[in-house]
């Protein structure tokens, strides 16, 4: 068994294509991630990538709707995704295929 910390995760990402994984692998990819309330991280899609979020805690305005603890949205590719915390905010994502270049800023 090995042993791994979420803070030493890049940018929470603990499985996918990344060194500091703690499960790497290229058939997919998943991260937890913490906002803070207010948080609007930069509108973005990916090209080949599906992304499915999970959000465990708070609420959060996603292209202009509101979600919240235990909602599961599907991103399929090439959707613009706009994000806002509402509340302080936890969500589990997975991209499927890990592809770490498959994101672009709009």
């Amino acid at each position: 068994m090995k042993n791994f910390k979420l803070k030493n995760m890049a940018r929470g990402w603990f499985i996918g294509n990344f060194p500091s994984a703690a499960f790497q692998t290229d058939k997919c990819e998943s991260t937890y991630k913490y906002f803070k309330e207010g948080e609007t991280p930069k509108k973005h899609f990916h090209k080949i990538s599906t992304e499915i979020n999970l959000i465990t805690t708070g609420k959060a305005l996603i292209n202009k709707k509101e979600f919240r603890k235990g909602d599961i949205l599907v991103v399929e590719p090439k959707e613009v995704i706009s994000f806002k915390a509402l509340t302080d905010t936890t969500i589990i994502t997975i991209k499927i295929p890990s592809i770490p270049d498959d994101k672009y800023l709009v």
